[in-house]
């Protein structure tokens, strides 16, 4: 990830799907000199362990991971169980949602008046 941008066409905020691109987007802020969350907010995903022990610890999305476990024995148990009474392939599908929580660290902030955009203008004066 290169993070040689100037400040006036950086984001005010990266969100990063895995752990390994959070753990990425660190080693180029790093590189790059650019101090989170002064400079940038960062949230990641998943919230493994490191992320508490990072800094002032990572913002981050954090998955019910029981219940996704717990939901997917669930699914696979009645899909198997149907199989067996129908004598054919389980062909019934479902939304599941899990709602995950987001776990507030210390890498982000608000942004400044000098990070922020025309609509952040607008949205902070209404």
């Amino acid at each position: 990830m290169t993070m040689a941008m100037a400040p006036s066409s950086r984001p005010t905020a990266l969100v990063l799907g895995s752990a390994e691109l959070t753990l990425g987007a660190l080693q180029g802020l790093r590189a790059a000199n650019i101090d989170w969350p002064r400079d940038i907010s960062l949230v990641g995903y998943h919230d493994p362990a490191w992320f508490e022990l990072v800094g002032s610890g990572i913002t981050t999305v954090r998955l019910p991971v029981q219940d996704v476990a717990q939901t997917a024995s669930r699914v696979l148990l009645n899909a198997l169980n149907s199989e067996r009474a129908t004598g054919g392939h389980a062909k019934e599908y479902a939304t599941i949602r899990l709602n995950p929580s987001l776990m507030l660290r210390g890498s982000t902030a608000a942004i400044t008046e000098e990070q922020a955009g025309p609509m952040d203008r607008m949205v902070q004066s209404t």
